[in-house]
């Protein structure tokens, strides 16, 4: 069994660094007597050893966020959310660099938009694709009760983002990117509504070459917060996630999991 690490914490990241350790950020940490609180903390865990020690802590506190590895070893955090209070979340735009040689944290380009919710995978060219994230709070206060349909690419080079095609048939959250062999990533699921109601059947394919959607053939069963993986002969396993909650589940009193999976086809 490994070593407890140093913050117990949830909604946080992990990231395997390429020699081997792993990279913990952030997440929420229970207070006692308080609302849970964002985290800047960070810990390394060093599987030689089964050994956890701290890090820099990053720039800012967030939960909820992506963590991707580049190609030159850093490792990029991206977006989140800070609790505000009263079970509310506000979406960060800021992203930050974990240099494991240096042990420190730089700040980079922000996202055009603020994101929670969302995905993020690093591209065979070194680049970052975030797509889609939970409804967020405009300037002016008010909400869009519509997941993020939005898209955008991270430059390493430049340590800027750019916007790019928007992801068809409108925005979601809770989904799941699978970059392919191929170099093709598959945008599988998710939601839409801020409840995290009734999953998507919803698959749709970015090409990175072409800055292209194209939409492929759907899921039987519509889920978010699911696991997929690309199996040796190109076809995908998609299984388990959430088929319905809240709302779309209260004649049913429960959250409804999905047991099943399913094959895809890309």
């Amino acid at each position: 069994m490994a070593a407890p690490m140093g913050t117990a914490r949830y909604g946080h990241s992990a990231t395997r660094l390429k020699d081997g350790r792993v990279l913990v950020t952030g997440g929420n940490g229970g207070r006692t007597g308080q609302e849970d609180g964002a985290l800047a903390s960070a810990e390394l865990y060093d599987p030689a050893t089964s050994t956890w020690a701290a890090v820099a802590p990053m720039t800012d506190a967030r939960t909820g966020h992506r963590a991707v590895l580049l190609s030159d070893d850093r490792v990029l955090v991206i977006g989140g959310a800070l609790p505000t209070g009263q079970d509310r979340q506000s979406a960060l735009a800021y992203c930050e660099l974990y240099d494991p040689a240096a042990r420190t944290w730089t700040p980079t380009g922000s996202l055009a938009e603020a994101r929670k919710g969302h995905q993020a995978t690093a591209l065979p060219d070194g680049r970052v694709l975030v797509t889609g994230g939970d409804p967020v709070v405009a300037p002016d206060g008010t909400l869009d009760a519509q997941a993020l349909a939005g898209a955008e690419l991270y430059d390493p080079k430049t340590g800027e983002w750019t916007s790019v095609a928007s992801m068809p048939g409108g925005g979601r959250s809770g989904h799941r990117n699978l970059l392919l062999r191929s170099g093709v990533v598959l945008v599988i699921g998710g939601t839409g509504a801020p409840e995290l109601t009734a999953g998507y059947r919803s698959v749709v394919a970015y090409s990175p070459e072409d800055d292209a959607w194209t939409t492929i053939g759907g899921l039987g069963l519509g889920r978010f917060a699911l696991g997929a993986v690309e199996l040796t002969d190109n076809r995908v396993l998609v299984g388990g996630g959430v088929a319905a909650a809240g709302t779309a589940a209260d004649s049913l009193d429960a959250v409804q999991p999905a047991g099943t999976g399913e094959v895809l086809i890309p």
